[in-house]
């Protein structure tokens, strides 16, 4: 009888340490979908900014070129 409680002790705690890695599997996978989005967001913020910077340089451009044009 104490062999048999030993035993489903045992299998008791070796299925417990198995649904913590099951769990850490899930949160790597939690923290790759994480990383996926935000490299996403970054990216849809930075494309915009550069876009409105490289409209800057080209209107500085054009306002140095009127003024030199204007002496």
């Amino acid at each position: 009888m104490s062999r048999l409680l030993i035993c489903i002790i045992c299998c008791l705690l070796l299925s417990s340490c198995s649904q913590e890695e099951d769990e850490i599997r899930q949160e790597s996978s939690i923290d790759r979908a994480t990383k996926e989005v935000a490299d996403k967001v970054v990216e849809q913020i930075k494309t915009p900014l550069e876009k409105a910077e490289a409209v800057r340089e080209i209107e500085e451009q054009r306002r140095e070129q009127l003024q030199k044009q204007a002496q």
